[in-house]
């Protein structure tokens, strides 16, 4: 049985923290923390990313996906942008 796969990242918090950080520089007691968790797990998500993007575009080839993710709309640029994301970590990955 599957369990029920998590729909998130970051918490809602963390979300603030980061973004806050990225617009305007400013670092709370938790950011710290925040990076450390990045830095760690930076890999172990990225390849959780591309299996989900692997799956999702057989899902989409086979007329299964049912998302609304589509190359045409908003979801679709952050889909491409993962992927762009993904494919810079992997020609940084030094294993």
């Amino acid at each position: 049985m599957v369990d029920d796969l998590r729909s998130f990242i970051f918490t809602d918090r963390e979300r603030r923290i980061l973004e806050r950080w990225l617009t305007d520089g400013e670092e709370d007691l938790d950011a710290p923390r925040i990076f450390h968790w990045i830095r760690r797990n930076t890999l172990t998500l990225a390849r959780d990313m591309e299996l989900m993007i692997k799956v999702v575009e057989k899902l989409r080839r086979e007329k299964r996906w049912r998302g609304r993710w589509t190359r045409g709309c908003v979801l679709g640029s952050k889909y491409r942008l993962a992927e762009s994301g993904l494919t810079r970590l992997r020609r940084s990955d030094p294993t």
